[in-house]
């Protein structure tokens, strides 16, 4: 699990682009998570677009106003770790000690993220830059040596991820996230987080302590092995690892939520409960000894028999209060037996033929499952400016973009991969100034499984020119639909949950129940 420094737990990895001496502009970006390499720097390079075609002609560079990130070729690297002229070193310090303010300005755990810097021996700019390991190259390099037949094979180029602004509608809006609200509160609001999805139940995961603490290092173990399953029952892990921005919108003006379980009528009639109820009596008698699987099997045939042996011996001596035992039991071994030759019939129909009585179904509804939950949301937009129309167009592209799935591993010039990476999933809470709205329901980690943007929403068509989108709709609306990944039960209204009994789902809605947002008696809950 990633770990923010930060006391808001967003991890945002800061960027920085700078010029070296030869011209090249480079983006170095800062591990700032406290579970990675803390610290580390890597770096990009602007690529022309033309690049691959002018490196095959003649190994150079061509000035282009297009320019795509690259990684670092060998001669850049040596500029950036040699830095004669300190403009990375300074670089680095900005983003190291920019981090530690804001740490300061939130409230954070300052003192951790030193120590993490010197743990991975990045407790400064010297140090860190001649440890990156940016030298390496990997499956998203740009350029391939020219092979043993003279041919150069442009690699695939990692697909482009969602954004990591802070973005918010209408632009003016108060959320006193900021500071600028002092004395009062903001208005209300929806809050959004896009995180890098995590599968639950991984091969390894974070070691545990006895007591079911997780291990602060990075020392991982197996998950969900039989003895751990049968005695704690399935591991989860966590949900949400990546940052990717946020969003800050107006509450919806249509809001409800619903929680659902799932109940089912079931049926059992005398015989089968008799016979279940003996079979799983000498099949547990079985196993608290050294018996086969095989054993186990026959205790359980041996024990739905003695059921029937019983049955046959009420035949043989009727009970004239029960005259249609007979019945029931010879039905039951017909239908067994016709069910060899993969007949099945319904013997209820076939005993009411016979006796006008109906076998007794003991019908009880019983609990079935939990339910996941789904959330719709309309959002309106009517931008007032150009910069508001600009917020508007990143936020209908970063719900639509962070919902798709990335072909894992591979776009460009190799577009096809065997797996296909899941897509991001939101983080949701309702807001005043940065805290939760107690009066409003909490929402766990959701999938986003449908976005319409309707450009149309009066039923006409109208725009007005706009300098960087050509034209911009004057209304548009966007529907939103998410899943929750996971179910809600009734102890996550606990505000303590730890051990083996901590649930991640939980531990993923970080701030939304930290602190003051923690659940209280006056709080609606989930």
């Amino acid at each position: 699990m990633s770990v923010s420094p930060l006391d808001s737990n967003v991890l945002t990895s800061p960027t920085v682009d700078f010029k070296l001496e030869n011209g090249q502009v480079v983006s170095m970006t800062v591990d700032i998570d406290l579970e990675g390499n803390t610290g580390e720097p890597k770096f990009t390079m602007q690529v022309p677009d033309v690049f691959v075609q002018n490196y095959i002609k003649n190994r150079s560079f061509s000035q282009s106003n297009h320019t795509r990130e690259g990684v670092v070729t060998d001669d850049v690297m040596e500029l950036i770790k040699n830095d004669s002229s300190g403009i990375v070193k300074a670089n680095y310090d900005n983003i190291i000690n920019g981090i530690r303010n804001q740490i300061e300005d939130e409230g954070g755990n300052l003192q951790l993220f030193n120590e993490r810097l010197s743990e991975n021996g990045n407790a400064d700019s010297d140090s860190s830059i001649a440890n990156s390991n940016n030298n390496e190259k990997n499956n998203d390099e740009v350029i391939k040596d020219t092979d043993d037949e003279g041919i150069s094979t442009p690699e695939s180029v990692t697909a482009p991820q969602v954004t990591t602004e802070n973005l918010v509608y209408p632009i003016d809006m108060f959320t006193g996230r900021d500071g600028s609200i002092t004395g009062g509160k903001s208005q209300d609001y929806i809050f959004l987080e896009q995180f890098q999805y995590t599968p639950p139940n991984p091969v390894v995961g974070k070691k545990l302590l006895s007591g079911g603490e997780v291990v602060s290092s990075k020392k991982e173990t197996p998950m969900n092995m039989p003895p751990d399953v049968l005695k704690y029952g399935v591991r989860r892990s966590n949900n949400i690892s990546d940052s990717f921005g946020t969003c800050a919108l107006p509450i919806p003006n249509q809001l409800d939520v619903s929680n659902g379980v799932s109940w089912g009528q079931a049926r059992a009639n005398s015989v089968e409960l008799a016979g279940f109820s003996a079979a799983n009596k000498k099949i547990r008698g079985a196993l608290s000894g050294d018996d086969s699987i095989l054993d186990l099997l026959k205790s359980g045939a041996k024990g739905a028999g003695d059921t029937f042996e019983t049955l046959k011996k009420a035949i043989q001596n009727p009970d004239p209060d029960r005259p249609d035992v007979g019945n029931i039991l010879s039905a039951s071994l017909a239908k067994a037996v016709l069910a060899q030759l993969n007949i099945n019939v319904d013997i209820d129909q076939f005993i009411t033929r016979q006796t006008g009585a109906a076998i007794n179904p003991n019908l009880e509804l019983l609990f079935g499952g939990p339910q996941l939950r789904t959330f719709s949301f309309v959002f309106d937009f009517a931008p007032n400016s150009s910069k508001e129309a600009v917020e508007v167009r990143k936020i209908q592209r970063w719900f639509r973009q962070g919902m798709l799935p990335a072909r894992s591993g591979a776009s460009g010039a190799r577009p096809s991969s065997l797996f296909l990476g899941s897509p991001n999933v939101f983080r949701i809470a309702y807001r005043n100034s940065g805290q939760r709205i107690k009066g409003l329901n909490i929402i766990k980690i959701c999938a986003l499984t449908s976005c319409q943007v309707n450009f149309t929403p009066d039923g006409t068509y109208q725009s007005y020119e706009d300098a960087a989108a050509i034209s911009q709709p004057v209304r548009s609306s966007m529907k939103v639909t998410f899943n929750e990944l996971t179910p809600i039960f009734r102890d996550d209204y606990r505000e303590d949950i730890t051990g083996f009994v901590r649930d991640p789902s939980l531990e993923d809605l970080g701030a939304n129940l930290q602190g003051s947002n923690a659940i209280s008696d006056q709080d609606i809950g989930f």
